[in-house]
């Protein structure tokens, strides 16, 4: 081994960034009604734990890190703006039309894999799942 062992700084970080959101959601969750408090005081504290769970495993095992994550980085970036996109049209069009615009955008764009062709939807939907993980064409099953 050579001399420092290779520790996880980033995601160090980045659970010490978890742990201080969590501190924050139990401190201005203090205000709330006693029942009002209990969903934010049980995701903050979820919260606290993981991240400071996530420190430990990252000092104490170094080198033991996550591997990079494979896929399209523009595709992730695309999903987080078809999220933020239908939670802002949320009030303008309505809870209907934009969740509609949202299924069809995460549908198209959460898909890392390769897609299938499939010419009859309705019946071979559920052939078809699976093989989008093989990249194989999809056969339906005859009509009956």
């Amino acid at each position: 081994m050579s001399g420092r062992p290779n520790r996880d700084w980033r995601g160090i970080a980045g659970a010490a960034g978890f742990v201080l959101i969590g501190a924050a959601v139990l401190y201005f969750s203090k205000d709330f009604s006693r029942l009002g408090a209990v969903f934010p005081r049980t995701i903050g504290w979820a919260m606290v734990l993981f991240a400071l769970a996530c420190i430990l495993w990252a000092w104490l095992r170094p080198g033991a890190g996550v591997e990079a994550a494979k896929g399209s980085m523009l595709r992730r970036a695309a999903l987080a703006l078809a999220m933020l996109g239908w939670a802002l049209l949320l009030k303008v069009v309505g809870f209907l039309a934009s969740g509609a615009v949202a299924f069809v955008l995460l549908m198209l764009v959460a898909n890392y894999g390769r897609w299938a062709t499939c010419r009859s939807p309705p019946r071979c939907s559920a052939a078809c799942t699976s093989s989008f993980d093989s990249g194989s064409t999809c056969r339906c099953p005859p009509a009956r």
